[in-house]
């Protein structure tokens, strides 16, 4: 019998993934995230997890930040010794 694959992680939205990056500590997101979003009902376990991932989400948007603003035509991005 085959198994079915299971999530790694929860799915997060980018209005998370936004709040997430702006804040500066788990507390200040804790609070924020209630306040922000109060629709959701995600408990301190699941919020917990997405500060955890901050950094992931802080460099997946690094990469694709430069690539949003450069547009089609534009040269690539220059690439950094060391990287």
């Amino acid at each position: 019998m085959q198994k079915t694959p299971v999530r790694k992680y929860q799915v997060v939205e980018e209005a998370e993934i936004d709040l997430v990056l702006q804040c500066r500590d788990s507390r200040e997101f804790y609070e924020r995230y209630q306040t922000a979003i109060p629709e959701t009902k995600k408990g301190l376990d699941s919020i917990s997890k997405i500060w955890k991932r901050r950094s992931e989400f802080a460099k997946k948007r690094l990469l694709t930040l430069p690539l949003a603003e450069a547009g089609p035509g534009s040269p690539p991005p220059p690439v950094l010794p060391g990287f």
